[in-house]
């Protein structure tokens, strides 16, 4: 295992510790870290289609989250998803050149999509503590609490309007 697979699983452990009272946060995250963990596995004995393991397990995921999602912060997740097909998709077709992108890449995505869930469950604990910010929001503080929270909202799917 690379020093960048450790520390993206230390992130998603502290992440899962943190949104521990978040609706499915821990189930996002295992999902996330087997599809991470299976694919880097597969990738690292050499079996053959290691990209396309890789995609099918990112796109079951959006499957999941575009069925069970509800808050905005899962909305968000799955926009990451999206983002590592879209990486897979251009991999694949030769637009990524090199195996190293490609891997940067992703890494960059799933960190992003970990630190969002650590901040909504950081986001939870400060509003289970009763601590707020004050102010009109038009201060620093007042645009992190309206930006955060707003996470935590129920956060219609696009595909369900009519």
């Amino acid at each position: 295992m690379q020093w960048y697979h450790e520390a993206l699983l230390i992130m998603a452990s502290v992440a899962a510790a943190t949104a521990w009272r978040v609706p499915r946060a821990a189930l996002w995250l295992s999902l996330g870290a087997f599809s991470y963990i299976t694919s880097a596995i597969w990738h690292n004995y050499g079996m053959p289609y290691a990209t396309v393991y890789g995609a099918s397990t990112n796109f079951v995921i959006c499957l999941l989250l575009s069925r069970y999602a509800a808050m905005k912060w899962e909305m968000l997740l799955f926009d990451a998803f999206i983002a590592m097909l879209l990486v897979d998709f251009l991999f694949v077709t030769g637009f990524i050149p090199t195996q190293y992108w490609f891997a940067v890449s992703l890494e960059i995505i799933n960190a992003a999509a970990i630190l969002l869930v650590w901040s909504t469950g950081i986001t939870e604990m400060v509003q289970r503590n009763g601590w707020s910010f004050s102010g009109s929001g038009r201060n620093f503080l007042g645009r992190c609490h309206r930006a955060l929270f707003s996470q935590r909202k129920a956060y219609p799917r696009w595909w369900e309007h009519h």
